[in-house]
């Protein structure tokens, strides 16, 4: 099958069963609604792809801002090797049209870590934050294209404390949003990750939750010996998604970890 689908609906879909080899199809559509369309095709042993979204704007609409914002909690070197501390690692971008005027970490809603955009980018031992392969992480944040018009930003810093993480952002515009929260445990014996990236904008959302267990922090040795490589234990995701039609949800995994996330206010 071939399957047309507007915002999240099936739309059209074609039945290709005994067709192989290069497989042209064609169907004409009005549009005149900001939309967009994916299609999606099915091998008779269930074998699925799907296209990137094609994207139609109406003359009439107004812009929308959106956002997107990844906070990740572990204690893991670049190369995910196991370490005792454990950083915190945040990504977050807006919309063209739009600047960031400040990052903030939030432990119990009260501001934990400021990443001001007067300050510039900070990157130690000349590693990009979050995102570059192999070395230790420190303290540091980059913003592009520049501090003056940041339209990203990635950054990381030490978490010691116990308490409920969110990311919070600040744009030119006066637009102000919050991140849903992870619950961290400074006296929890075990390595662990969490994690929620959430992205909004055009009437749709997406986000995603997830959490793994791993050794026991007090089997960690320097210089690493035996299996100190991250594989995670005790996995638990969830997914919810909002294409203008209603919530969906789906996940899975150990259910202990549901209690260590928490919506923003």
């Amino acid at each position: 099958t071939a399957q047309l689908y507007r915002n999240g609906i099936r739309v059209w879909a074609a039945n290709l069963t005994g067709r192989d080899g290069v497989i042209a199809l064609t169907k004409e559509i009005e549009e005149s609604q900001t939309s967009w369309y994916v299609l999606r095709v099915e091998d008779q042993r269930g074998n699925w792809a799907i296209t990137s979204p094609i994207y139609f704007e109406s003359p009439a609409a107004t812009p929308t801002p959106a956002e997107a914002i990844l906070l990740a909690i572990n204690n893991c070197t670049r190369f995910v090797e196991l370490r005792r501390e454990f950083f915190a690692h945040v990504i977050v971008t807006v919309s063209e049209g739009e600047t960031i005027e400040a990052v903030e970490l939030l432990r119990d809603g009260r501001v934990q870590k400021v990443f001001p955009v007067h300050e510039g980018s900070q990157m130690p031992k000349n590693k990009v934050p979050v995102t570059e392969l192999r070395g230790e992480y420190e303290t540091g944040c980059v913003w592009h294209p520049s501090s003056r018009k940041a339209v990203h930003f990635q950054g990381d810093c030490p978490v010691r404390d116990s308490g409920w993480y969110a990311v919070r952002l600040r744009t030119d515009a006066s637009r102000v949003v919050t991140s849903d929260s992870v619950r961290f445990e400074a006296d929890h014996p075990n390595s662990r990750t969490l994690s929620v990236a959430q992205l909004n904008g055009r009437g749709s959302s997406l986000k995603l939750l997830g959490y793994g267990e791993e050794i026991p922090l007090e089997d960690i040795e320097l210089p690493s010996k035996g299996d100190h490589w991250w594989y995670p234990k005790n996995t638990y995701w969830q997914m919810v998604v909002d294409f203008g039609q209603g919530t969906r949800r789906m996940g899975g995994g150990w259910e202990g970890a549901e209690t260590l996330f928490r919506p923003a206010n």
